[in-house]
């Protein structure tokens, strides 16, 4: 009996590592997550990226460095539907959704990037409502 429980707890101590692993990924920037979505920290090359989900809901990925740029670049404006900036604590902010409804907000002075394809105006409430908690590293200089 005490083998039994042995090699099971051998066999699903894998398993248990990695749920910890997931509970202990959190999100970039202390991202407030509405209920029920998940972030998962993916491989980047030379920023980091990842992205924050539900099943049913929206997927927002992200792209976070100094090689990431501003996505929602005001240079770029006849690409989309509409732009809009605002300082959102003492960041500036690029908020755009593109000619393919997918929103996208940045912290062009972090070079933070945020982008989802939403597909109603409770996607684009979801994807504001946690990416706008966002707080930005501080730069260094």
């Amino acid at each position: 009996m005490i083998k039994s429980l042995l090699v099971l707890g051998i066999l699903f101590l894998p398993f248990a590592s990695f749920a910890a692993r997931a509970q202990a990924d959190p999100p970039p920037g202390n991202i407030k997550l509405l209920p029920g979505y998940q972030h998962q920290t993916l491989q980047g090359i030379d920023t980091r990226v990842g992205k924050i989900w539900k099943p049913g809901g929206i997927e927002i990925k992200y792209d976070i460095g100094h090689l990431a740029g501003d996505y929602a670049n005001p240079k770029n404006r006849d690409e989309y539907q509409w732009y809009r900036e605002q300082v959102v604590g003492g960041h500036t902010v690029h908020c755009a959704l593109d000619k393919g409804n997918t929103l996208v907000v940045s912290f062009p002075d972090t070079e933070s990037n945020f982008m989802a394809t939403v597909k109603s105006q409770a996607d684009v409430a979801d994807m504001l409502l946690m990416v706008l908690t966002y707080q930005p590293p501080t730069r260094r200089r």
